[in-house]
This record gives structure tokens, sequence and C-alpha cells, in this order.
């Protein structure tokens, strides 16, 4: 399962590194709006995308 694979790894200072991208991850971000293919966020980034989906 593709949704599995896209995880964060914490790195320091709250940064997170993402490290797994495909085609089909890229085509879920496109659906969405997020970004994917952005491979280090910071916690707020990530908090940010999580509040814009449950919109």
């Amino acid at each position: 399962d593709v949704m599995k694979n896209i995880t964060g790894t914490y790195i320091d200072k709250n940064y997170y590194m993402f490290d797994y991208f495909n085609e089909v991850v890229d085509d879920l971000g496109k659906i969405t709006g997020i970004d994917f293919s952005k491979r280090f966020m910071t916690l707020n980034e990530i908090k940010k995308i999580i509040a814009q989906t449950k919109k």
C-alpha cells in the first residue's frame, strides 16, 4: 500500500525527512494539492498540510 510508505522520519530540531516518492505518490499529491516531492519539512509545515486536508 503506497499510503503506508509516505512517512516522515524525525531528523533534528523539528525537521522531518520524507524519503519515499514514486509516480503514484506524485499523482496523489496533484489530486490533494500536497507537494510530496518536498524531501524535508518542518513540523509546522506538516501541521499546516494536515489542517488543509481537514477543510
